[in-house]
C-alpha cells in the first residue's frame, strides 16, 4: 500500500508563519513537524512508498523530505504542482494519480491524527473508506451525512439538514478508484473548474448512486486539521509527545 500526501498550498490563513516556511514544515512538537509526524505514522503502519505533492516553496519540502526518507527508511517521490496557487486539492491529487498503481492512503499534510486512525484505514477492505469524526460541524468543515451505516453525502455546503460528522482529511482508496478519479477529475477540469476539492468527486458519485463510500469512526481518537493559528496551537497541545 502507498500513501499520497498533499502539501502544495501556502496556508495563507496561518498569517506570517508560512511566509518563509511551508505549512507542512511547521513545528508540531519537540520531535516533529506536521509532515514528519505523518510520515512517521505511515511508516509505522507498514507503508514504505509515499507520493508527496508539493507546490509552495517546493524545494524546501523536497530537501526536507529526503531527510525524512532516510530517517524512516521510506521512499518519498515528490510531484510538483506548479499551478498550486491556481487550483485546489483536486488539481494536486490528480497529478499523483498516474503513478500510484496500488491501494493507497490519502491525506492532507496539515491533518494530524493518532496511529489508531491510520491503522483503521489501512486494514479496511473497502474501495473507499473515510476517517470521520462524528460531531456537530461548523460552516467551513468538510461535512459527512450517513445513512444505513454508509456515507450518503460529503460536502462543505449545507444540504438542508444537519450533518453527522466531519471528514478529517485522511482516507483509504483501493487501486480500483484510480481510473474513477482520473475520469471524474478530467470532466471537472474540462468545465474550467479548478477550485474543486477531491471530495467533490466522491459527492458526485454518491448523488448519482454510482459509488459506495464507507467510513472509519475516528471520534474516539485525536484528529485535527491545521488551517488557522488556533488550530496549530491546539494540535501542538494534542500531540505534544
Amino acid at each position: 500500500m502507498k500513501a499520497v500526501i498533499l502539501a502544495a498550498g501556502k496556508g495563507s490563513r496561518l498569517g506570517n508563519l508560512t511566509d518563509d516556511t511551508p505549512k507542512s514544515m511547521l513545528k508540531l512538537n519537540d520531535k516533529h513537524t506536521l509532515l514528519s509526524y505523518n510520515i512517521m505514522q505511515l511508516s509505522e503502519a507498514g507503508i514504505d512508498d509515499i507520493i508527496l505533492v508539493s507546490g509552495y516553496q517546493s524545494q524546501k519540502i523536497e530537501d526536507y523530505s529526503q531527510e525524512l526518507a532516510k530517517i524512516y527508511n521510506i521512499s518519498i517521490n515528490i510531484i510538483l504542482n506548479p499551478f498550486w496557487d491556481h487550483c485546489n486539492v483536486l488539481g494536486s491529487f490528480y497529478m499523483s494519480l498516474g503513478i500510484i498503481k496500488d491501494d493507497f492512503i490519502f491525506l492532507h499534510a496539515d491533518t494530524v491524527s493518532s496511529k489508531e486512525v491510520v491503522d483503521g484505514l489501512t486494514t479496511s477492505a473497502s474501495d473507499v473508506c473515510l476517517a470521520v469524526d462524528l460531531k456537530p460541524c461548523g460552516e467551513e468543515e468538510m461535512k459527512v451525512w450517513l445513512k444505513n451505516n454508509k456515507v450518503e453525502r460529503i460536502s462543505k455546503l449545507n444540504i438542508g439538514y444537519e450533518a453527522d460528522g466531519e471528514f478529517v482529511g485522511i482516507a483509504k482508496f483501493s487501486r480500483n478508484m484510480i481510473e474513477y478519479f482520473e475520469e471524474r477529475s478530467r470532466a471537472i477540469f474540462k468545465l474550467g473548474v479548478l477550485d474543486s476539492y477531491m471530495e467533490q468527486v466522491l459527492d458526485d458519485g454518491l448523488i448519482e448512486d454510482s459509488l459506495l463510500v464507507e467510513y472509519f469512526d475516528a471520534s474516539a481518537y485525536p484528529t485535527i486539521e491545521v488551517d488557522f493559528i488556533e488550530d496549530l496551537v491546539a494540535a501542538q497541545s494534542m500531540f505534544s509527545d
